[in-house]
């Protein structure tokens, strides 16, 4: 499933002026029994309740191992995908982990999958779905609130869902995910600064086109 809001017809591109390849796929309920899948993550999708959820997690683990096949040039029965204790997934190679770093989202009837050299994060929202988002102060700190708060209804939701997959997608890129509480993460003037345990982490984002009603962003570490 291609962006639709720029035309681009091609499913698998870097992400603007970030090294970033993404692949955009709709959920497929018949990647549930893909032979790419694991047991584990056959046994992890059995565990979702509804059909959609499994589609949409099976789907990405596919078309994850398809696209990093793809880019090292090896067979895709020859990766894994493994999920370090933060729950950032890796690419492995015959069970030995290695680049690229990659990140997986889904919403609604959208599957995206971001591969780059560096460690990355990507996130796409579903707008209709985030109307409990745009005043949560659990999300977005006082200031970003506050001008959220001056905007018309439908301009709020739309600068919300940029603000917050930029967020989502730059928590992904840090390694920590919601560790980092989101509303100390200011995404309005990039590049921005993850405090971690190891000492800050700069990264860059930036929004990328996505299928009508949805946004999205993309996050990666910087040199």
């Amino acid at each position: 499933m291609p962006p639709d809001r720029d035309g681009d017809p091609d499913p698998s591109r870097p992400s603007g002026a970030l090294d970033v390849q993404l692949v955009w796929a709709a959920p497929d309920p018949g990647h549930v029994h893909h032979p790419l899948l694991s047991a584990e993550e056959r046994t992890r999708c059995a565990r979702f309740l509804r059909v959609a959820d499994r589609a949409r997690h099976a789907t990405g683990r596919v078309v994850l191992k398809q696209a990093a096949a793809a880019r090292l040039g090896v067979s895709s029965t020859r990766i894994q995908v493994r999920v370090e204790s933060s729950g950032r997934p890796r690419i492995a190679v015959d069970g030995t982990s290695r680049p690229p770093y990659c990140s997986i989202s889904h919403a609604g009837d959208v599957v995206l999958v971001g591969l780059a050299g560096r460690p990355c994060g990507v996130d796409v929202e579903e707008i209709a779905e985030l109307g409990p988002v745009v005043d949560s102060e659990l999300v977005f700190s006082p200031a970003e609130l506050a001008e959220l708060r001056g905007l018309d209804a439908a301009s709020r939701i739309g600068l919300a869902a940029r603000w917050w997959t930029l967020k989502e997608a730059a928590l992904k890129a840090s390694g920590q995910g919601l560790a980092i509480a989101p509303h100390t993460v200011d995404v309005r003037t990039p590049p921005i600064r993850l405090p971690l345990v190891s000492g800050p982490l700069q990264v860059s984002v930036t929004e990328v086109p996505a299928p009508a009603g949805y946004r999205a962003g993309v996050a990666i570490a910087s040199g």
